[in-house]
């Protein structure tokens, strides 16, 4: 698919930099929406004295740094020829990671040619081009897991030692409606509702809505069909895999499990 990018803007600075707007969709930028809507930050900004496009992405200094500097990084280096950096800093006592840029061309094309909202992110549904192609829907859910999932193990539970659960959770019941049907439509089983979530310390209830997908079939064809590209979710999976206890109940022959079905791991 083909985008119309004539009415981007490129301010003096994108030109300087280099910047580049894709002109097709791509599995890789169908990739990058995912993990930027899954927990990205995206606000065209004015003050007094500047005009700023920011865009942030966070995440944990151990947990996800492979994955800033081996995907994240080179992949926004791919698609926009954007020099990004991350910078590591303290944050309510957690080590935390930001990958910090700006670019009034990239803004405009995520927010006018992609339609992606901009932060808030209310009302957000998923791009019509991803949900009409399985091929970016897989590559979208893929970026999304990489960002704002997780992949947990409950200890024994039923017949498998440590039941695997992948977890999404978002704020908005837009987004949350749009990815059951991504779901669905590859055949998915989950449970999927709304929670309400009061937090003491601010006075404050939080509404948040909850997708597991539970069991070692859902874990198996979301290998797959899906993979991960995130090392916080390869090593778990691995981890957890390397057990002849939990080997044995994959639907599967093989080492651990077939080439097809392995996640992706970049190396």
């Amino acid at each position: 698919m083909k985008l119309d990018n004539s009415k981007i803007q490129f301010s003096l600075n994108d030109k300087k930099r280099g910047i580049v707007i894709p002109t097709k969709i791509t599995k890789e930028l169908a990739e990058d929406i995912g993990f930027h809507m899954g927990d990205g930050y995206m606000k065209e900004r004015t003050t007094a004295s500047s005009h700023n496009y920011n865009f942030v992405y966070a995440g944990h200094s151990t947990d996800d740094r492979n994955y800033f500097e081996k995907v994240l990084i080179p992949r926004k280096k791919r698609l926009f020829n954007v020099n990004a950096y991350y910078k590591k800093y303290n944050k309510n006592t957690k080590k935390s990671i930001e990958l910090v840029f700006n670019s009034k061309a990239i803004l405009m094309f995520y927010r006018d040619a992609l339609n992606v909202k901009e932060s808030p992110k209310i009302n957000m549904h998923i791009p019509h081009f991803i949900l009409d192609s399985n091929p970016l829907k897989r590559a979208f859910l893929r970026g999304l897991m990489d960002s704002d999932g997780c992949l947990t193990f409950l200890k024994k539970y039923r017949k498998v030692p440590y039941y695997p659960v992948i977890r999404l959770i978002t704020k908005d019941k837009v987004f949350f409606n749009d990815l059951k049907k991504i779901l669905n439509s590859f055949g998915f089983t989950f449970v999927a509702f709304r929670s309400e979530d009061f937090y003491k310390k601010r006075n404050k209830t939080y509404i948040r809505y909850r997708i597991d997908l539970n069991g070692v079939s859902n874990l198996y064809k979301w290998t797959e069909e899906v993979g991960f590209n995130n090392q916080r979710h390869i090593r778990k999976f691995l981890k957890w895999a390397e057990q002849e206890s939990n080997l044995q109940s994959l639907p599967c022959k093989g080492n651990v499990m077939p080439l097809s079905a392995r996640p992706i791991i970049v190396k």
